[in-house]
This record gives structure tokens, C-alpha cells and sequence, in this order.
């Protein structure tokens, strides 16, 4: 793997939890860059092709997983403006008062 200042400066100082749920950070110690797994630091120009492989396939994983949560919240926002303004279309309101907009039958 080719060291890649614009993925050292992306990770620098970031605490990230990895999916088995250890953690790892990554931080830029003057040339040289430093891992932080489990709270053993490893320097990543010393690391094996396949472990530095892993560790990109890692940070690749953590990136889409927080886009991922970006756009889950995204949608729980949408969907709970979609349900208030459905609410307000069928007499509830926001508050939940139940009075049935005019013209609308109610089954109960």
C-alpha cells in the first residue's frame, strides 16, 4: 500500500470503533504514522502489505459505516416530518389531539 498523505491528514487524531467494536486511531507523529489498536501503537510503514491492506479495508468499512448513519438520519428526519404533516392532514395536529379534519371518516 502506497502511503497517501490524504488518507493520513483524513484519520488524523480520529478515534474510530471498528465493527468488532475495538478501537483504532490513527495520527500523524511528524513523518511518521502511527496506529492505535487496542492501545498498542503500530507504525504503519512497518506493517505487513496484507495488514496494511486490512487496515485500509478497516478505515473503508468505518467511512461507509458513518455515511450510512448520516443517511439513516436523514431519512428518521424525513420520515417524522412526512408523519407530522400526516398527522396534521388527518386532524391530529402535532400534539395528537384527535379531531378529524372535516370530510374525513373516522373508523374506530
Amino acid at each position: 500500500m502506497e502511503n497517501n498523505p490524504k488518507n493520513q491528514d483524513h484519520f488524523e487524531g480520529i478515534l474510530l470503533q471498528s465493527a468488532i467494536g475495538k478501537f483504532l486511531s490513527h495520527e500523524l507523529i511528524g513523518a511518521m504514522s502511527i496506529i492505535r489498536i487496542d492501545e498498542i501503537e503500530y507504525e504503519t510503514d512497518l506493517l505487513t502489505e496484507e495488514a496494511k491492506a486490512q487496515l485500509l479495508s478497516v478505515q473503508h468499512t468505518d467511512q461507509k459505516i458513518a455515511e450510512l448513519q448520516r443517511d439513516l438520519a436523514i431519512a428518521q428526519t424525513a420520515r417524522a416530518s412526512y408523519a407530522n404533516a400526516l398527522r396534521e392532514l388527518l386532524g391530529h395536529g402535532v400534539e395528537g389531539s384527535a379531531h378529524p379534519a372535516a370530510g374525513l371518516q373516522v373508523r374506530h
